[in-house]
């Protein structure tokens, strides 16, 4: 399920839209925006909804905030506000929000507008190959849209081999890729693409070695 954030200083707003939000994502919710910060390090959401007019940190400061954490740079903002002047909305859609959505707005319209915004970020960064997907943004991999649990170093090894689409990419710009400067023997190579292709073995495509030329990947 996807993961949204809810900040506000008022828990009766908080209450009242986290439970329009449930049925459709794992939500969180802040009373203090000044722990806005410490929170991003712990998670990365799809989605994080702020309202404009906080004690502690204004909206503006909080779209930075979230905009300087590496784990959530590209986590879709979504300002919820009381708010609705187009003087207002127009100031933060040029901040670069995913939407201004206004507390007068239907239950329906905001869970539409908050999937939408959703569905664009999962789009720039997901990759399909054959019964594939790869989402770059939650390191995620599905096979037959099952997820399949893999290591970071596996993962950085299949993105390199589909990015590299069909053409044979030798070992040392594969290990070059996945490990950086990082000395690392071909044997290590090895037993990470076995692992890599043993939690693969429902993929309609194939991992294949091909001795003294890389690695490549074709279709079974």
């Amino acid at each position: 399920m996807e993961k949204s954030q809810h900040v506000d200083d008022s828990q009766d707003i908080l209450n009242i839209y986290n439970e329009i939000l449930a049925s459709k994502y794992q939500v969180t919710s802040l009373l203090n925006s000044k722990d806005l910060q410490s929170k991003l390090s712990e998670s990365i959401y799809d989605a994080i909804l702020l309202d404009i007019k906080m004690p502690e940190i204004s909206g503006a400061d909080a779209i930075k905030i979230i905009r300087d954490d590496s784990n959530n740079k590209n986590t879709q903002i979504f300002i919820l506000s009381a708010d609705d002047s187009s003087r207002t909305t127009v100031k933060f859609l040029k901040e670069g929000i995913s939407d201004y959505l206004t507390k007068k707005m239907k239950e329906e319209e905001i869970i539409i507008r908050i999937k939408n915004g959703i569905s664009k970020l999962n789009n720039r960064h997901e990759f399909k190959k054959g019964n594939l997907s790869l989402n770059k943004y939650h390191l995620r991999v599905d096979v037959n849209e099952k997820e399949i649990p893999l290591t970071l170093i596996e993962y950085k090894l299949l993105l390199f081999i589909i990015e590299n689409d069909g053409k044979i990419a030798s070992r040392e710009e594969t290990m070059k890729y996945v490990w950086g400067k990082e000395l690392i023997s071909k044997n290590v190579l090895n037993t990470h693409l076995f692992n890599l292709k043993q939690k693969l073995e429902e993929w309609n495509f194939e991992i294949k070695s091909i001795r003294f030329r890389g690695i490549v990947i074709n279709s079974k």
